[in-house]
């Protein structure tokens, strides 16, 4: 209740901060617009539905642009649909921003000691930023009954990724690696005590009201020895696949290179956890190759199996700490490089992240 602020009534009341604008920049390039696409009676409905809540709530506003994207319906794994732009042909024509993103690999680097945590979720995140009123006709979109554009940032764009994460790190960056991890709208405050954790929330929590940033607290999760953050759960013992994430790979159906990308894609997310991965995936990488031929047979099979249970039955990797030795383990085979990090613990040394690749066709030889 000391931080009331933070917490939206109402989609409505959500924040807007003054920190940041989202600008698109496209130079001399001509207007894109495009047609909507043809929709069914029940989608126009919930395409019109949609629009008189931003309406509504001030997220858009009419247009008159000689710019326009065209509306998309995704379905959701629940049945509902989600509101989407096709914004490809105008981020075709956006110079790219290129601040960065936190690295994956090195989110999790500051969590030796730590206890207890909070996750804290911005309410519609991206909604909280303007567009810039001079380049807020660039987003309009056009439905069958009229062409609007946003005054908030939509997704879709090109841009919008790396507008959220300088916002974030302006807000929360004299914080951030110590007392807390920013990712986009998720943020992971930890602390070694309870006493100590609830300083660092605080600290947190005073930045994002100065911001006038909210959150969304049905997502939030505070004081608990264990959370899930980024696709991983995290505890004071160390960080481990989400158990959720990985069942998804479990009947993970793969027919053709396409489904293979996707199966690679989702299992190498995961691969710090799994010793001599790059071995073990070698046959499925081989499917990848320049003009190799799609047979999908026993060996492939069992190296997609092999992946699995092995994301399954992971160990508990040990946090890194930068304060205590490093011990590197490795390992070689004709297929690929294997290592694993260690550090010390109260009874032997715990494996902190697997590293492995494949050899190239020269090195293999």
């Amino acid at each position: 209740s000391k931080h009331c602020q933070c917490s939206p009534s109402g989609v409505d009341k959500i924040g807007c901060t003054g920190n940041v604008e989202h600008t698109i920049q496209t130079g001399e390039a001509n207007p894109v617009f495009g047609q909507p696409y043809r929709v069914s009676k029940f989608e126009r409905d919930l395409i019109n539905e949609k629009v008189g809540e931003m309406l509504r709530d001030g997220i858009i506003q009419p247009s008159q642009s000689p710019w326009s994207s065209p509306v998309v319906l995704v379905r959701k794994k629940s049945g509902d649909h989600r509101f989407c732009v096709d914004y490809r042909r105008l981020n075709a024509v956006t110079k790219r921003d290129v601040y960065p993103l936190p690295r994956m690999d090195d989110v999790f680097d500051c969590l030796a000691g730590a206890t207890i945590f909070s996750f804290l979720d911005l309410a519609s995140g991206y909604r909280q930023v303007s567009v810039a009123d001079s380049d807020r006709y660039k987003t309009a979109f056009v439905t069958p009954d009229g062409l609007f554009e946003f005054k908030r940032l939509p997704f879709g764009l090109s841009n919008a990724p790396a507008t959220f994460q300088r916002l974030m790190d302006r807000v929360l960056g004299r914080l951030k690696w110590k007392m807390c991890l920013v990712y986009l709208d998720d943020i992971l405050v930890f602390g070694k005590t309870f006493g100590e954790h609830q300083e660092r929330l605080q600290q947190v929590l005073v930045a994002l009201e100065k911001a006038n940033l909210t959150l969304n607290l049905r997502k939030c999760v505070f004081g608990t020895s264990r959370v899930k953050h980024l696709g991983h759960v995290i505890s004071g013992e160390g960080i481990c696949p989400d158990p959720e994430k990985v069942l998804a790979l479990t009947d993970f159906p793969v027919n053709n290179v396409k489904s293979l990308r996707a199966f690679l894609g989702l299992a190498s997310f995961y691969r710090k956890f799994i010793a001599d991965f790059a071995a073990i995936a070698h046959p499925l990488h081989a499917l990848l190759k320049k003009n190799a031929r799609w047979v999908w047979g026993e060996t492939q099979e069992k190296a997609k199996g092999t992946l699995v249970k092995r994301l399954c039955h992971t160990p508990v990797l040990a946090h890194f700490d930068d304060k205590l030795e490093v011990e590197i383990q490795t390992d070689t085979s004709y297929l690929g490089l294997g290592a694993v990090l260690m550090q010390p613990a109260e009874n032997r040394p715990r494996p902190v992240a697997f590293i492995s690749r494949r050899l190239t066709d020269a090195e293999g030889r």
